[in-house]
């Protein structure tokens, strides 16, 4: 099995704003595939973001997701469309929020996919 982790992570007790139960790592999609999106979110105003990154962190694919709720942690989903042209290799999917301060990136969450034909 190929160690699709690339990049330093940090575990911390406290539960994240944001998790996604799907996709699950590593799993693989053809181009001009979909990939499902699911996870929890406790995010201001129950919005936040599902990007597709290539390697060099740059996102072909950006969608504006809802929560169930923006009070408790609560249910998402979303559907991306890998680009027909994606060459084959390891993208993150990447769940995140924007803070209501100042517009940055917040609670970052992401799970390496192959894309493969």
């Amino acid at each position: 099995m190929i160690n699709l982790v690339t990049r330093r992570i940090t575990l911390l007790p406290d539960h994240p704003a944001i998790y996604m139960t799907a996709p699950r790592c590593g799993d693989r999609i053809a181009p001009g595939g979909t990939i499902a999106v699911a996870g929890q979110a406790l995010v201001f105003e129950a919005v936040l973001h599902v990007d597709l990154r290539d390697a060099s962190g740059t996102a072909l694919v950006t969608q504006r997701v809802m929560a169930a709720s923006g009070t408790e942690e609560s249910p998402f989903s979303a559907s991306l469309a890998v680009p027909v042209g994606a060459a084959d290799g390891f993208y993150d999917v990447v769940a995140y929020s924007l803070s209501a301060r100042d517009g940055s990136v917040i609670n970052e969450f992401s799970v390496p996919v192959e894309v493969r034909r």
